[in-house]
């Protein structure tokens, strides 16, 4: 009596793990899409020529927007009133630079929102930063008061001195626009800032189902 396949059942064993192994990679595909090659899609086709503002109407788009409508296309949906809130951190605070200062967990802004919120991404240190990771960060300026920016990150490097650079692909003052910046040699996420990064980990199951929002 035979025993084990023929060698036409083994060919089909065979053909069957190799499409799993296909499924399985563009599974993984859908679930971890490549943010930069998104974001500078969306820049060159739907805000292609646009400039540095807040008014969309007239071609004008600042950081946060522009990384909000990342996010809707990541969701294909628009955002919810929480997810708005917590990208744009459009919250009532009694003093911004007190906080900021503080920490205040609202100050976090895309990485709450991603993580927090949405659930799908994790958390990620400035010593970890990656390509495509999104970066929501507060600098001190001159004047004594924080400012913030949101971005993705684009490209990360040591220097000479050993400090961790990035340079940052989205919508940016000092480009007037979408662009990648380097910011004078790359920035540097260091402890001056307030830094607040993620990694998108996946797309939520109910990207087409939004959570029902707190009240």
């Amino acid at each position: 009596m035979r025993t084990g396949i023929s060698r036409t059942q083994g060919v089909l064993l065979l053909l069957l793990i190799g499409h799993l192994l296909l499924l399985s990679v563009a599974c993984d595909r859908k679930e971890r899409p490549d943010i930069l090659a998104l974001a500078k899609r969306i820049a060159n086709t739907r805000f292609k020529g646009y400039t540095y503002g807040d008014q969309l109407d007239k071609k004008q788009i600042n950081c946060v927007q522009f990384v909000a409508a990342v996010v809707e296309e990541l969701l294909h949906r628009k955002l919810t009133k929480e997810e708005y809130a917590a990208i744009y951190m459009s919250y009532e605070f009694e003093n911004l630079d007190n906080a900021v200062s503080k920490e205040d967990d609202r100050t976090r802004g895309i990485q709450r929102c991603l993580v927090d919120v949405l659930g799908v991404a994790e958390t990620i240190q400035r010593d970890n930063a990656a390509p495509g990771d999104f970066v929501q960060y507060w600098y001190k300026t001159s004047e004594g008061h924080w400012c913030g920016h949101v971005a993705i990150v684009n490209t990360v490097w040591q220097d000479n001195a050993g400090n961790s650079r990035v340079s940052l692909f989205g919508s940016h003052k000092s480009s007037n626009g979408i662009a990648v910046a380097s910011f004078n040699g790359g920035l540097v996420l260091d402890d001056t800032k307030k830094v607040y990064m993620c990694r998108l980990t996946r797309i939520s199951d109910e990207s087409d189902n939004p959570r029902p929002q707190k009240n």
